[in-house]
């Protein structure tokens, strides 16, 4: 299994004009969030203002799942969502989608035959768990919100993510203290 960290402060934010926003993993490697080119995006970004509208993105399915605060999307046309702490809507991202209130937040992006779902998971301290999945999975990726925890005698701490490339059925690991994880499954 082919597993890779990345530190929280290789993260570089850039402003939006509502907050600011950082990309934690792109997929294929050399793909560009500005051309459109990827299969799956992830990033996280800070909502500032009360109010503010989605940029339109044709051909691109979105996961956003709020990581503190709270937020109300409305998608005209469709359905509205109210955000808490860990709560996620889907959607498409050529609807017409507004936002009201302020949170930090994680998002997922696929296009094209890529689908994928997010989670949070909480563990107690010094935990160990054999997270299982099933075997259709293409990334695993582990986003560290809050705590740190061990997988294979390598720390990773708040604000890491680490990404697993066609996983086995079961990663296991071991929370160092308590810990609020973000996992994204990604399949094709």
């Amino acid at each position: 299994m082919n597993s890779k960290i990345i530190k929280a402060s290789s993260f570089k934010p850039s402003p939006w004009n509502g907050g600011s926003t950082a990309e934690l993993f792109i997929y294929p490697a050399l793909s560009k969030y500005a051309t459109r080119n990827f299969n799956f995006r992830l990033s996280t970004a800070t909502v500032n203002v009360q109010e503010s509208m989605f940029t339109s993105l044709p051909g691109i399915t979105r996961t956003l799942m709020v990581l503190d605060g709270e937020m109300t999307l409305t998608h005209k046309d469709h359905h509205t969502a109210k955000l808490g702490k860990f709560h996620s809507d889907n959607f498409k991202g050529d609807w017409n989608t507004s936002s009201r209130g302020k949170c930090s937040d994680f998002n997922l992006m696929t296009m094209g035959n890529t689908q994928g779902t997010v989670e949070s998971l909480h563990v107690n301290k010094e935990k160990q768990v054999d997270f299982s999945f099933s075997d259709n999975i293409q990334h695993l990726v582990i986003y560290v919100y809050k705590g740190q925890i061990k997988i294979e005698n390598k720390t990773i701490e708040t604000g890491d993510l680490v990404v697993f490339e066609n996983p086995t059925k079961s990663i296991e690991f071991i929370s160092v203290e308590k810990c609020d994880l973000i996992i994204s499954k990604i399949f094709q």
